[in-house]
């Protein structure tokens, strides 16, 4: 799902590079269950596949045949070492029954994506580097007996050292405040670029897109004829996003409050004190209420993906596949109107770029200090507007400013 296309049109022609999706298998482990999950691997594994789409053949069979084997360790526990059982959220009459990896699993997952970095960028050493899990989190519906896993994962491709993110605050008019409604709005980066109906600001032409000086390289398949060019990339798979932004100093809040009021009528301001735990519970929130055959097609890996998955667990008889998977990216938005360079043909392989676009505007939104949770599921989204219930537990990390 984060396989970037690149594009440039030059004399008239546009070229693409798409990937296609694999999965890898997995094996996890949770205290007092046991939870096998084949071919549902964490999502940089899908990226290392689609990548070596864009390989020569010989190569990605060597490739694969070293890969085939690999698998991930995962020991799931609640952090205080038994289930917690979470009140019943409002959309849900049953019983959820949430368990944490411990940071022994979030480790052993990370040393397999370092491997897959390691792979990706002997191909193209300044290719990005897929993020590192941060959290890892099953949630096991009681009431229809079914199994939702969420991974989490908090960036920040700001240049570093840079300063700490702070608070963060959903500015918003007043009945879609997270402590007043009953649902949050999501929509996908296609949906800012293109919706024309938008306010100046919240439409962004360039929104999930990274822009790259590719002078040099046009210019040697063109025999020098090229003086400046530019590639546009975007995600071949892309997130639903929900805004936000961040502040350290109560100036700071007061001009955002300020420019948002004046900008867009937003009277509301909420406030999210803990991100990661916000990402953790918005998470098993979408993966709840996700419908997999109406909110997104899925493509033959994707359904073979979960078909293949399994789980058993004490709480009830028999294996069943996994419902859904998730992964919930958050973090600050990094300005900058170019994002590397695209100098020889091996810069085009950079197959985990996805969340770096999620993740960078330009330079001319930088008084927004925007701070984004941007959630993926295998399959592609069917429409571009998206909503998540909001959970009473989901509420509880919210305050009115």
């Amino acid at each position: 799902m984060l396989t970037t296309t690149g594009s440039i049109t030059l004399c008239g022609g546009e070229n693409e590079a798409r990937g296609s999706e694999q999965t890898l298998s997995a094996n996890c482990v949770q205290v007092g269950d046991a939870l096998n999950v084949c071919g549902l691997g964490p999502e940089s594994l899908r990226e290392l596949f689609d990548a070596l789409q864009m390989i020569d053949p010989s190569e990605v069979k060597a490739k694969m045949e070293g890969l085939r084997d690999l698998g991930v360790q995962m020991d799931m526990q609640d952090q205080s070492q038994q289930s917690r059982r979470p009140r019943a959220a409002y959309y849900r009459d049953g019983r959820l029954v949430v368990s944490h990896a411990d940071p022994e699993a979030i480790r052993t997952i990370n040393e397999q994506i370092a491997t897959i970095n390691a792979g990706l960028r002997s191909s193209n050493s300044d290719a990005l580097p897929a993020p590192d899990v941060t959290g890892i989190v099953n949630a096991q519906d009681m009431e229809t007996q079914s199994l939702h896993s969420i991974l989490v994962h908090r960036l920040d491709y700001r240049p570093q050292p840079a300063a700490a993110v702070g608070n963060v605050v959903v500015f918003s008019e007043l009945a879609y405040a997270a402590r007043m409604t009953k649902e949050l709005q999501l929509a996908t980066p296609a949906y800012y670029r293109n919706q024309e109906d938008l306010k100046p600001g919240i439409r962004d032409h360039h929104d999930g897109t990274l822009t790259k000086d590719a002078t040099r390289w046009a210019s040697f398949i063109m025999d020098g004829s090229v003086s400046a060019a530019r590639v546009a990339f975007v995600s071949s798979g892309e997130p639903w996003v929900y805004c936000a932004s961040h502040y350290r100093t109560d100036s700071e809040l007061r001009r955002l409050r300020r420019d948002f009021r004046v900008e867009y009528g937003y009277e509301a301001a909420t406030r999210i004190d803990d991100p990661d735990a916000f990402a953790v519970c918005f998470g098993v929130n979408f993966a709840m209420t996700l419908d997999k055959t109406a909110d997104v097609s899925l493509g033959p890996i994707d359904e073979i993906g979960y078909a293949r998955s399994s789980f058993t667990t004490s709480l009830w008889d028999g294996s069943r596949p996994i419902d859904t998977l998730v992964h919930v990216y958050h973090g600050s938005v990094h300005y900058e109107d170019l994002s590397g360079r695209v100098d020889r043909q091996e810069h085009w392989f950079d197959p985990s770029a996805g969340p770096r676009a999620w993740f960078t505007k330009k330079t001319s939104f930088k008084d927004q200090n925007e701070y984004r949770f941007a959630v993926t599921t295998p399959g592609v989204p069917v429409r571009p507007k998206h909503y998540v219930a909001v959970s009473p537990e989901l509420r509880e990390l919210t305050f009115a400013l």
